[in-house]
């Protein structure tokens, strides 16, 4: 039995608590997806780049991984400074900048921005690399607060930048990024971080129970199964509902933690945010399953331990009110897409229009030129036939002269004929030159 409440440590064979919600390094399970993140963020300061993105949803473990991206650079490498209430006017939030990196306050933006800017040239010449880690990055108030951590990469040597900028934050952190263009083309890495799947939970209990104790058989399988499914994957509440769970089972005096314990502590009904505890409900379950060797004050404290979980309630709240809203955007964009789909069907269209515009044009063209042709023709055959005229007048005006008739009057009869002839063949090409013309005007009109 229990000496005190905080004897469950001793109870278990514990060297520390392996589910504290403190972000602690010791603690870093590398599971894939932050190993993931963790090798792209220090490849992105390893190699200059200049502003690195990391999201994640609530409790899904950022700050644990951010702390262990900064201890795992070399303290004779790296010069970094930690941002991590950056809610502060652009102002503030450069004045907050320089005092992490251990600088002095100048009378002016100027005058500050130089102070920096000598530290980064120093530490550049030290062959030290800068590096600038601002936590909770979505709640920097305006776009002019983002806009002073942009320009801080204005810092450059030789095209290398001598900041690198992380910016880490909840999701909506990428929209706000991706709302100031300027800020976004910076961005070189981009990581997010989700909740566990079934075997990231597993591993992630495992290894902090190993890394506080040398049994591993505390929880059971069947436990860790309900564990992650009434906590969704959610690293904050898999902690708070392990730390539950070894305190009951001290409490109870149990041998493990199974599948029994998981819910008579975590007893999660409907609330207004999925996966989330109803307090009062899981103290009456272990008041009402409490051995009689349990004492009212190991009860009290469990109760106040449940209640500790209430501002995780809230944070969640807020979680699916940022997630309802986002959803309402969403939609509007699907809605937007959907109009342009409909403006591209029209222009489609439009374009199939203008095709055959195109085609009619150069049918119309092209009759104009068969026209111009014909009207040249018809030039010709015109100005042959007043030629031909003049030389059969010029041979009546001979015949009467010297009173003689045309040598054969056969072949005057087939001159007088291709004459005629010719006429007849000038009038039809007036007479098709005319429709043509017509047709053109038609068709231009």
């Amino acid at each position: 039995m229990m000496k005190s409440a905080g004897d469950y440590r001793q109870y278990w064979g514990l060297r520390a608590l392996p589910f504290d919600n403190v972000p602690d390094p010791r603690f870093y399970v590398p599971c894939t997806q932050h190993d993931t993140a963790l090798r792209w963020l220090s490849h992105g300061i390893q190699t200059r780049k200049g502003m690195l993105l990391l999201t994640g949803d609530i409790g899904c473990g950022k700050t644990l991984l951010s702390r262990r991206l900064i201890l795992g650079l070399p303290a004779d490498g790296y010069d970094v400074a930690l941002v991590a209430n950056p809610a502060l006017s652009p102002s503030e939030l450069l004045e907050e900048v320089l005092s992490q990196f251990g600088l002095g306050l100048g009378q002016s933006k100027a005058a500050r921005l130089q102070t920096l800017n000598e530290r980064l040239q120093v530490n550049e010449q030290k062959g030290i690399s800068s590096v600038l880690v601002v936590d909770e990055a979505q709640s920097i108030e305006s776009s002019n607060g983002f806009e002073e951590l942009r320009l801080l990469t204005n810092f450059q040597l030789n095209d290398r930048y001598l900041l690198t900028v992380v910016l880490i934050g909840q999701p909506e952190l990428r929209d706000r990024v991706m709302d100031i263009p300027q800020l976004n083309q910076r961005i070189a890495v981009r990581a997010h971080l989700g909740p566990f799947t079934a075997e990231e939970t597993t591993a992630y209990i495992t290894a902090r129970m190993e890394a506080a104790t040398d049994r591993t058989d505390i929880f059971t399988k069947e436990a860790i199964a309900i564990i992650h499914e009434q906590s969704r994957g959610i690293g904050r509440l898999i902690n708070a509902l392990c730390d539950q769970c070894l305190f009951a089972g001290a409490i109870e005096e149990a041998l493990q933690v199974d599948d029994r314990l998981v819910q008579r502590v975590g007893q999660f009904k409907d609330t207004s945010v999925p996966g989330v505890m109803r307090v009062e409900e899981a103290t009456e379950s272990i008041e009402s399953n409490r051995s009689a060797r349990m004492s009212d004050e190991d009860v009290e404290v469990y109760r106040r331990s449940i209640a500790g979980l209430v501002p995780i309630v809230e944070e969640l709240r807020v979680e699916r009110d940022r997630a309802m809203r986002s959803t309402e955007r969403v939609a509007q964009l699907e809605k937007e897409l959907g109009r342009v789909g409909e403006l591209e069907s029209m222009l489609v269209e439009e374009r199939e229009q203008v095709a055959l515009l195109k085609k009619k044009l150069t049918e119309v063209f092209s009759a104009a030129d068969r026209v111009e042709k014909l009207e040249s023709l018809g030039e010709q055959v015109a100005a042959r036939v007043r030629t031909l005229e003049r030389a059969f007048a010029v041979e009546q005006e001979k015949s009467k002269v010297f009173g003689v008739s045309f040598p054969d009057a056969e072949r005057a009869s087939q001159r007088v004929q291709v004459f005629e002839s010719l006429l007849q063949m000038e009038r039809e090409l007036k007479t098709f030159w005319r429709g043509s013309y017509m047709k053109l005007n038609e068709s231009r009109g």
